[in-house]
């Protein structure tokens, strides 16, 4: 082999390695919502079906099931053999949450909240704390987002509340 193809073949693999078509950005994008509709959303909707279950808190006989990024499902289950979907409170962009008496505290996107759940179908904001945590503006793969998709380009008073797939 002579020099003048190994040269050749070893350029060849740099530029190829370097290429930054697209494929190191990630292949989600971000949810966004209002905040004054994010803040007016934490609610009751009424039993949904329980889709990709998450944290599992259960106090005396009720199951409390978060749905990552929507909310959480509360389920009676005093007839262990019959459980009873009761409620599902809507909490845009939840990812955790936690119990003490009548009270569920939980993340909705970047803000604390405290609901008084002591009638889990009529929940009430107790108490809000805006900007608790901080905005992750990174894809659930860890990847860079594309331009377009990044807190810059976000419409003004917009709150990441999750991700999809593009």
């Amino acid at each position: 082999m002579n020099i003048k193809s190994l040269l050749f073949g070893l350029m060849a693999i740099i530029l190829v390695s370097c290429d930054k078509s697209g494929s190191d950005f990630s292949k989600y994008k971000p949810v966004l919502m209002d905040r004054t509709l994010m803040e007016n959303a934490v609610k009751a909707s009424g039993v949904q079906a329980l889709h990709i279950p998450g944290k599992v808190v259960i106090v005396g006989n009720t199951i409390y099931v978060s749905e990552k990024f929507y909310g959480i499902h509360i389920v009676d289950n005093s007839d262990v053999n019959n459980p009873r979907k009761v409620s599902f409170i809507s909490i845009p962009g939840i990812t955790d949450f936690q119990l003490k008496s009548n009270m569920l505290y939980a993340n909705s996107s970047v803000d604390l909240l405290g609901i008084d759940i002591s009638n889990p179908i009529e929940p009430k904001v107790a108490s809000r704390v805006k900007s608790a945590f901080p905005v992750k503006e990174v894809a659930p793969d860890g990847k860079s987002l594309q331009k377009q998709y990044q807190m810059s380009s976000w419409p003004t008073n917009s709150i990441l509340i999750g991700w999809e797939s593009i």
